[in-house]
């Protein structure tokens, strides 16, 4: 286990630390992790609605155009299978600018109530690009409430956060990331 001094029992995340994408996967979804049950950040899930709900559209289509080609024939069926796939590949191509421009690197989007008047600060952390080969990660911390705004990169090595064997040291990463938000809250008055 890590150096953690939690009284609840954490769950040993091991991986194949050669594996630049699963070191990526196992700090973005242990900050998700981290966010949400330690620090009581709500995670914003709009980008994921809106790729699923584009996803399932999609799929309806494709049902339609199978179902209505089974009962009624391919020639008969050629305009509406024609419609469906068209529809299918542009609500996909829909899914792939949404991520590719809106949502782009974000590893979280989360708000939290931080005063009795019960205005919200919101923190959006966005992933810079893994270079190949990599050990570098930068995360990009931006935080907003009415009061103040700042920005922070945290830009550490996964050798840091992961110890010989490709066990998730928590605490080290845990500690990074509480000392980025607390960076990114006091970088710049409004």
């Amino acid at each position: 286990m890590s150096g953690s001094n939690t009284s609840t029992v954490q769950e040993e995340i091991k991986i194949n630390k050669y594996d630049s994408t699963q070191l990526k996967h196992t700090v973005d979804d242990h900050l998700r992790k981290y966010l949400t049950s330690d620090v009581n950040y709500v995670e914003s899930h709009q980008h994921m609605d809106v790729k699923l709900s584009l996803g399932y559209l999609s799929c309806i289509f494709a049902a339609v155009a199978a179902y209505y080609e089974w009962k009624n024939g391919f020639q008969k069926a050629k305009p509406v299978t024609l419609i469906c796939v068209a529809s299918y590949f542009v609500l996909n191509f829909i899914a792939w600018v949404y991520a590719y421009f809106i949502e782009k690197q974000d590893v979280f989007v989360g708000t939290k109530n931080v005063s009795q008047q019960n205005h919200g600060a919101t923190l959006k952390i966005s992933a810079g690009r893994l270079a190949r080969l990599s050990e570098t990660y930068t995360l990009d911390f931006h935080f907003t409430d009415n009061n103040k705004q700042g920005d922070y990169t945290l830009e550490s090595s996964f050798g840091k956060w992961f110890n010989e064997d490709g066990i998730l040291v928590t605490s080290a990463l845990e500690a990074d990331i509480k000392s980025a938000i607390d960076r990114s809250t006091i970088t710049k008055q409004q």
